[in-house]
């Protein structure tokens, strides 16, 4: 929630504040442990949970876009690791396309961790979904035979 906000204004990356700017109420505890708990619930994700939207994916692109020319000028090479959904959508086609488009290094997950999509409980921290340490080993022994 502290983390930068961007908006898209007259085609430019704007820099809005955080997102705790738009927060309708402050926290307190028990208010963000019932947000965590309704946020991860199957029903919030499946009826609330927000679509991607065509501002979305130009705010994301233009903001990697950025980041990329900010490496290339300090002679950094920099490179996007993306995990697809597995039911890909038209904007995730309209990013890809600008990934490329932009001759912005990417790699999928499922082309450096090949067994991922058959054995994904095996990469992930159980109970919590993100990934786990064998995950980040295949992706840092992957980066590191990229090097230049």
């Amino acid at each position: 929630v502290y983390g930068p906000r961007y908006e898209i204004e007259n085609n430019k990356l704007i820099y809005k504040g955080s997102f705790e700017d738009k927060r309708f109420f402050k926290h307190n505890f028990l208010t963000k442990r019932i947000e965590i708990i309704w946020r991860n619930s199957f029903l919030y994700k499946s009826i609330f949970q927000p679509k991607v939207s065509q501002e979305d994916v130009l705010r994301v692109t233009e903001i990697i876009k950025k980041m990329n020319t900010l490496f290339e000028s300090r002679n950094i090479r920099f490179i996007v690791i993306l995990n697809p959904s597995n039911n890909k959508t038209e904007f995730e086609d309209v990013f890809y396309k600008s990934l490329r488009s932009n001759n912005i290094e990417h790699y999928f997950v499922d082309s450096i961790i090949k067994e991922i999509n058959v054995n994904l409980q095996d990469y992930i921290i159980k109970g919590d979904g993100h990934p786990d340490e064998k995950y980040n080993m295949k992706i840092a022994e992957f980066l590191s035979k990229k090097q230049k």
